[in-house]
């Protein structure tokens, strides 16, 4: 279970963290002291979240997961994203006695993707906002890929389906001189 890991872990059988691997210290920069104290005064809290939310029907539901990821707020306020796997632990009568799993630090990818969506929602709205008649076009073909509201308006365009596809002579910006 070690392959493609940062560290182990154990959880009971109420879901509670009973032990990490000493890798964790190495691979998240957090201590294990600090994370054994998670959701009391003074340690890191779950953020709940969808992902949160679709790991806690697994471990309710008792069956094994794969790579969910779980971000976790520091006490110091900073993340921890990691990303795990982890299969129930029963004993011989089919009760569940915990979880053991392994987890991945992703704490860069996960910020560095949500920076990435937090820009782009910026570049759309503003390309949606800007009075301004703005289009992307394909360069080779000379059709619309993208119009904003104040190009649609300056064609005299309804909606965005009416103008994507076309060139700007067939839209009548311009004469076709061929």
């Amino acid at each position: 279970m070690r392959i493609g890991s940062d560290w182990a872990w154990e959880l009971d059988e109420k879901g509670r963290l009973t032990w990490l691997a000493p890798s964790f210290e190495a691979r998240t920069g957090r201590t294990v002291a600090e994370f054994m104290r998670l959701g009391q005064t003074g340690g890191p809290e779950v953020v709940r979240d969808a992902a949160f939310e679709a790991l806690q029907s697994d471990l309710r539901a008792q069956r094994p997961f794969r790579e969910h990821v779980t971000t976790y707020r520091c006490a110091d306020g900073t993340l921890l994203c990691v990303t795990g796997s982890g299969e129930p632990v029963r004993d011989g009568q089919g009760r569940l006695l915990g979880w053991r799993g392994v987890s991945r630090n992703v704490t860069a990818e996960v910020l560095a993707q949500r920076r990435h969506e937090h820009g782009q929602a910026l570049l759309d709205r503003l390309f949606r906002l800007s009075p301004d008649a703005i289009t992307v076009v394909n360069t080779q073909r000379g059709t619309v890929l993208l119009a904003n509201p104040a190009f649609l308006a300056l064609v005299g365009a309804r909606s965005e389906a009416e103008v994507l596809g076309r060139t700007g002579v067939g839209l009548g910006l311009w004469e076709d001189w061929d």
